[in-house]
């Protein structure tokens, strides 16, 4: 079986676009810098060869050379888009507490998430389930919410309400996530989630 007929397994959503990133950058390396993500957290990621780099979007236009030779402020380097975000991450999180501790006021940063509104507020992430109404962060601190999750950065949120949501499917059928990414689709199927090569072929529960 091809490596594009397996299909790739992960806990969480996160997991398996991770997986497709490290796959894509082993069979498929980019010969001219790709765009993966644009905006995240003010960075690019961009695949180019078998890496995958981020690079903050004051910096301009991306140059592998500029790159290799660590001529930009700040620009990292990955196996894997996971890996390039958790350099993000560190650089980025002692700014963004400092910046966000004054703020009183909840921002909404993704809207329905698998039922759930992402917000941060001051210097956290919050997944909230729907049903649950309007965030206050004195009913959570009193553990008033059946279904709110706290972390410090949406990617990990979302991990949490990724596992949350597997651990509750009832379903006997798989569910498609996402369509078309990067040449797959991610479906959850019971409790796990799967990369599925777009090949005209649907998702084959046999196949797990």
């Amino acid at each position: 079986m091809s490596k594009q007929n397996k299909y790739l397994i992960g806990q969480t959503v996160l997991d398996v676009k991770d997986a497709i990133s490290v796959l894509l950058a082993q069979s498929q390396p980019a010969e001219e810098p790709l765009l993966v993500e644009e905006g995240y957290e003010a960075f690019n990621i961009l695949q180019f060869g078998r890496d995958y780099y981020g690079l903050s979007q004051d910096e301009g236009a991306f140059d592998p050379q500029m790159a290799k030779k660590r001529k930009y402020r700040r620009c990292f380097r990955g196996n894997s888009i996971a890996d390039v975000k958790k350099a993000i991450n560190s650089l980025l999180r002692p700014q963004n507490d400092t910046a966000n501790m004054g703020s009183s006021v909840p921002h909404l940063v993704e809207d329905s998430y698998h039922g759930f509104n992402i917000i941060r507020f001051r210097d956290r992430y919050y997944g909230l389930a729907q049903d649950q109404g309007e965030f206050d962060i004195t009913r959570f601190q009193k553990n008033l919410y059946d279904h709110c999750y706290q972390t410090t950065t949406a990617d990990e949120i979302r991990n949490i309400i990724d596992k949350v949501t597997a651990r509750s499917n009832q379903s006997q059928e798989p569910i498609l996530i996402e369509e078309d990414y990067r040449g797959y689709n991610i479906v959850l199927f019971g409790d796990k989630y799967y990369g599925v090569f777009r090949n005209g072929e649907a998702f084959d529960a046999g196949k797990v």
